[in-house]
């Protein structure tokens, strides 16, 4: 079992007793892998975080159109209650969807993260010069060679990006992260990300 599929299987509570006393021994005395750890953790808090803003914008929308609506509409107060009512009774269908997708027992497997929230980038190169259109070239061979899961090749092409152009390397710098990633360098990816 790779080590980054053994971590997600211990934050997902997936691995047998004896397996989760291993690991958490292992976790004592290697501290490359508590590093990688609490990457993972870090990650799985930031996915989390950003579904909850997604729903809380939801929540907000809603809030907001029934706003407009009760000030649109000059009806009877009754008439006004039944929607507050609908309105309310909706939002609370909604929190307990929301309360029951996102309890803790409910644990997402690596993959399904990769497949919910990963998307290929499309890329619109704008070329200026010959050096320009060269580094730009560079990031794109980079994106193919990682899509292509081939994480040493890309990850060269992602330094040497990087070094050409410091000021413009949000992606390069995401891409390489995720390369350290897959390539089990839980301690450069954790640096790269941090900058």
């Amino acid at each position: 079992m790779k080590r980054s599929e053994k971590i997600q299987r211990y934050l997902d509570g997936e691995l047998s007793e004896s397996e989760a006393q291993s690991f958490r021994e292992e976790l004592f005395s290697d501290p490359g892998l508590r590093e990688e750890l609490e990457l993972y953790q870090l990650i799985d808090e930031s996915l989390k975080k950003r579904d909850e803003i997604k729903f809380r914008r939801k929540l907000r929308n809603a809030y907001s159109q029934y706003e407009l609506s009760r000030e649109s509409l000059n009806t009877s107060p009754q008439k006004i209650r039944i929607r507050v009512i609908s309105i309310i009774t909706s939002l609370a269908a909604l929190l307990i969807i929301a309360i029951f997708l996102f309890t803790p027992g409910r644990s997402y497997s690596a993959e399904e993260v990769f497949n919910e929230y990963y998307s290929p980038i499309k890329f619109d190169l704008s070329i200026r010069s010959s050096s320009s259109f060269s580094n730009q070239s560079l990031l794109a061979e980079g994106v193919g060679l990682y899509t292509n899961k081939e994480y040493d090749q890309a990850e060269r092409c992602f330094i040497e990006y990087l070094k050409n152009s410091p000021d413009d390397s949000i992606t390069a710098v995401f891409y390489l992260g995720i390369c350290l990633l897959e390539l089990d360098n839980s301690y450069d990816a954790r640096r790269n990300f941090r900058q």
